[in-house]
């Protein structure tokens, strides 16, 4: 028998997008209302699920499957975008005494795919 995680708790907001927007893009907000693609080391605020005539329908939580740069455990992780279409995972940092984290949104993956180069978050 095999779990499917599809649909669960899926969050998807209509955006204005930037002409570089696509399908299966990670997105930031760029501006009021406005997403952009994601370039490495960007925080990503979701994945465009479909553009069309200047807008992104954003899906900003829930389980889906987003190319994978170099994550291969399962689990509770702090991610940031490889790229556009890539996510990959963010090593604390330490500053002085108090400590910090580089930038990076703590992330659920549920199943990761080394063969297909994916992995199943949820948002």
């Amino acid at each position: 028998m095999e779990v499917s995680f599809q649909g669960y708790g899926e969050q998807i907001v209509t955006f204005e997008a930037t002409e570089d927007v696509k399908k299966g893009n990670l997105v930031k907000m760029s501006a009021n209302g406005q997403v952009a693609p994601c370039a490495a080391g960007d925080l990503f605020c979701g994945v465009a699920v479909g553009v069309r005539e200047g807008l992104a329908s954003v899906q900003l939580a829930g389980y889906i499957t987003v190319g994978n740069a170099d994550i291969s455990a399962v689990g509770y992780q702090k991610m940031a975008a490889a790229s556009a279409t890539q996510i990959k995972a963010v090593a604390s940092t330490s500053g002085g005494t108090s400590g910090s984290t580089a930038a990076s949104r703590e992330i659920l993956v549920l199943d990761v795919d080394t063969s297909a180069g994916t992995a199943g978050i949820l948002l």
